[in-house]
């Protein structure tokens, strides 16, 4: 498979990380007063069902979404952090570099391509900052989960 990678350690870690920012989505509303945000709606939403159990598609896809982003997480940055830094490997990096690829994911995938498809079919983006605030935090969230589970072993 891919030199280095533990791929059965990295899907189960993209697996917690998605169920982690699924569950701390809906506690968003309660905890600090954001809007809850169902992953499985906004998957439904952007795979085009609207009949009942397309919400469990659009967790799905979440999941499986997350899985996906793990493996390159586990081969493009966790097998690079030593060669980055230039020192040896260390526990504690996995959740910053993890917040880091989180934010990167956040940039790419939500603001810039759903984004732009958001833009391309009803003309304008949407303008909500407490939508905005609870989505970079998720993906922060989901970056740090994944980086702490996921430590590659040399």
């Amino acid at each position: 498979m891919i030199e280095g990678v533990n791929v059965g350690h990295a899907l189960i870690a993209g697996f917690f990380a998605a169920f982690l920012m699924s569950t701390a989505a809906y506690w968003l509303e309660g905890v600090f007063g954001l809007p809850r945000i169902d992953l499985g709606m906004v998957g439904q939403k952007y795979m085009g069902g609207d009949r009942p159990g397309w919400w469990f598609v659009g967790q799905a896809s979440h999941y499986i979404l997350s899985m996906g982003l793990a493996l390159v997480y586990a081969s493009g940055v966790a097998l690079n952090l030593e060669d980055l830094f230039g020192k040896p490997l260390e526990w504690w990096w996995g959740p910053p570099a993890g917040m880091v690829y989180g934010l990167a994911v956040f940039l790419i995938l939500p603001v810039g391509i759903v984004g732009s498809v958001t833009v391309l079919s009803i003309g304008i983006l949407p303008r909500d900052p407490k939508a905005l605030v609870a989505n970079v935090l998720l993906h922060l969230l989901w970056g740090a989960t994944l980086g702490a589970l996921y430590f590659p072993v040399r």
